[in-house]
């Protein structure tokens, strides 16, 4: 747990996020695209400290994703640090200034910082239930769910730890950065389309698929909007090596 070695995959989202992150072009286009969706980042930049080259590709969570980030806070109480389901696809943050590094206790609130989730079929959005079994672990979920919910202005109030329990994770840890840490953050979907070396599948059935996942979890209509809220929805398309 926390620093994850990944198998190194040639196809799938798994792949595309780490050329994201990594090629060159790419990394421009990926920049740019976020920018869009960002108020007053024009001319700022977007750092990403995974998954790199440097670091084996390495995935991260829990409090060690914290540590990648230079946030200095801890995920005790808000979310069971030993619990899978926290594995982030990607993380970055975008600064404005060159700040002093993670010695810079003040740093975290001076970035705003991006949790990434990838998905390269729409059959990915149903990503099992929590793998937590202790009952603590389930009540520190289920409160932090609940609060995420009451922010929301979730309705109806599903159970968010079955089928859609990943998109319900994300949900939450960006509640724990935006509400219980007080920090900038955006979540971001990236879906991948068109990728014929995969599964292909359209950015019409990629969004089916994302409305199913808010209608299950009762946000699809939700106050503030998923959007407001910080939520981003991107699609690269293999084919044209484009967001679109």
């Amino acid at each position: 747990m926390g620093r994850n070695k990944v198998k190194l995959l040639s196809k799938g989202s798994q792949y595309w996020i780490r050329m994201l992150t990594n090629d060159r072009s790419l990394l421009k286009k990926f920049a740019s695209e976020i920018k869009k969706h960002i108020p007053n980042v024009g001319e700022c930049i977007i750092e990403w400290v995974s998954p790199l080259e440097e670091d084996d590709f390495c995935e991260y969570d829990g409090d060690d994703m914290l540590r990648k980030l230079c946030i200095h806070r801890s995920l005790l109480g808000f979310w069971p640090i030993k619990t899978q389901g926290s594995q982030w696809d990607a993380l970055g943050y975008i600064e404005c200034k060159q700040q002093a590094g993670c010695s810079d206790q003040q740093v975290d609130a001076k970035r705003i910082f991006l949790l990434v989730e990838a998905k390269a079929h729409k059959d990915e959005m149903k990503k099992g239930s929590t793998g937590a079994t202790s009952p603590a672990s389930l009540a520190i979920i289920r409160n932090t769910f609940s609060k995420t919910q009451k922010h929301l202005g979730a309705t109806p109030i599903n159970n968010w730890t079955t089928t859609y329990y990943q998109f319900a994770n994300r949900l939450a840890h960006l509640f724990i950065f935006k509400e219980e840490f007080k920090l900038d953050a955006y979540l971001i979907f990236l879906n991948i389309i068109n990728d014929c070396t995969y599964k292909p599948t359209s950015r019409r059935d990629m969004e089916d698929a994302l409305q199913q996942a808010k209608v299950s979890l009762g946000v699809d209509h939700s106050s503030p909007t998923l959007e407001d809220f910080g939520v981003i929805e991107l699609f690269f398309d293999v084919a044209s090596k484009k967001f679109i």
